[in-house]
């Protein structure tokens, strides 16, 4: 992630922190982006779609969901 500029956090793949959350959010591929509130409740297990269908207003819809409206 370093050699490629990415500013974002990120997990070795062959990490046991990578493997746990593979099995707890049911990742079938990678990039998976999993919109979760700041106590862990799943808010959408489909953000990268929410984005592409929805561009930025996929945030309101989440913050709606989280009760943060």
């Amino acid at each position: 992630m370093v050699d490629s500029e990415m500013p974002w956090l990120a997990l070795s793949p062959q990490s046991s922190q990578a493997n746990g959350l593979l099995q707890r959010y049911d990742i079938r591929w990678v990039p998976t982006l999993i919109i979760i509130d700041g106590s862990g409740v799943t808010i959408s297990t489909t953000g990268r779609e929410d984005l592409t269908e929805n561009g930025a207003a996929a945030y309101e819809t989440w913050l709606a969901s989280a009760g943060r409206s």
